[in-house]
């Protein structure tokens, strides 16, 4: 009796500290502490309103750049194809510069003429003497003289062309050089735009005149999370919260020899993916597996930029940090309470 007793406590105790601990996936949202969080990053094309008002798609970075100059709110996804690009114009570059070397330097025998017209003689002695009466006779000593004359010239020909050839061989191999190095490249960057789908991995990026635009980012209960509610998470998980919320697969753990954190723990199957981001100042994707970079809904009161939040590969904690608004995010967003529910209704009536 006294072990089964002990036994429901210690039961008892297991399942507190699980109701204690308040982590566990409820429908689609994730759950931690009192925070309900979306399980993925935002993946939206419309505006929350009414109208499902389009965002724009400001995919290459001349786009990207026209959006920010316009302070237009704009959505794109991270891809590889610029890189793609350039190294498909490298490889052009060096073909080019390959096929040249072989058409723009024709062979040249020195001895060309005088071979020519011992060749041109030397038909025309046979044709002849192919109607005389004695002909193989004299087709006999024609073809001994042409032995002596002509083929060493012809031999001499042949060696001069093998010579050339090898060092055309050789001048189209040090051209190409690097040339596979660019394919593999070419090869593994096509894969990984592939697997990055177009969004469909890591979600969208978001310019901040997005996030903060009237017509709602954010689907309906759910808002973009502000600073308090990040620092929330924080406290909640208390050690580690960096590792806690990283995903098991996909980041860095060696980059350019150097040793790294690397993957989480994903304790509270947050799933914080390293998506990366699109720099404000050269429009380009820039650290895909190496950070996630969240917007908050907090701006600088001093400046054209937000609070931003995110996860890095060399980290086990949440870093701080913001980032001007003509930067590409991630948002990731948490559900609303009720009360903030009834205060947005209340605002919109």
């Amino acid at each position: 009796m006294k072990k089964i007793f002990t036994l429901i406590i210690s039961l008892q105790m297991i399942v507190g500290s699980v109701l204690a601990q308040q982590t566990a996936v409820s429908g689609t949202d994730i759950i931690i502490g009192k925070q309900a969080w979306h399980p993925e990053n935002l993946h939206v094309t419309t505006f929350a309103d009414p109208n499902k008002t389009p965002i724009k798609l400001a995919q290459t970075a001349e786009e990207w750049a026209t959006a920010t100059r316009s302070k237009v709110p704009a959505y794109c996804y991270y891809s590889v194809l610029p890189e793609i690009e350039k190294l498909e114009k490298s490889k052009k570059e060096i073909l080019d510069n390959a096929s040249k070397i072989k058409t723009s330097q024709p062979f040249i025998y020195d001895n060309q003429a005088e071979l020519t017209l011992l060749e041109e003689k030397f038909k025309a002695e046979r044709e002849k003497a192919s109607k005389s009466k004695n002909s193989k006779k004299e087709l006999a000593a024609i073809e001994v003289r042409f032995k002596n004359e002509v083929e060493p010239l012809l031999n001499l020909k042949k060696e001069h062309e093998k010579a050339f050839s090898t060092d055309l061989e050789s001048q189209y191999k040090k051209a190409t050089d690097g040339l596979e190095e660019i394919e593999n490249e070419i090869a593994s960057l096509t894969k990984l735009e592939a697997e990055l789908g177009k969004g469909s991995k890591y979600g969208y990026l978001y310019n901040y005149w997005a996030v903060i635009d009237p017509r709602g980012l954010a689907p309906a209960g759910y808002k973009v999370p502000s600073v308090k509610d990040w620092d929330e998470l924080k406290a909640f998980i208390k050690t580690e919260p960096g590792a806690a919320l990283k995903s098991t697969s996909g980041w860095f753990e060696v980059k350019n020899g150097k040793q790294y954190i690397g993957d989480g723990t994903d304790l509270y199957k947050f799933n914080g993916l390293p998506g990366g981001w699109r720099n404000n100042s050269t429009s380009e994707f820039m650290n895909l597996n190496d950070f996630a970079y969240w917007w908050t809904s907090d701006k600088v009161a001093s400046a054209n930029s937000a609070y931003a939040r995110g996860l890095d590969c060399t980290k086990k904690e949440i870093w701080e940090d913001s980032n001007p608004f003509s930067g590409g995010l991630s948002v990731r967003c948490v559900k609303m309470t009720q009360k903030e529910i009834d205060k947005q209704n209340k605002v919109s009536k």
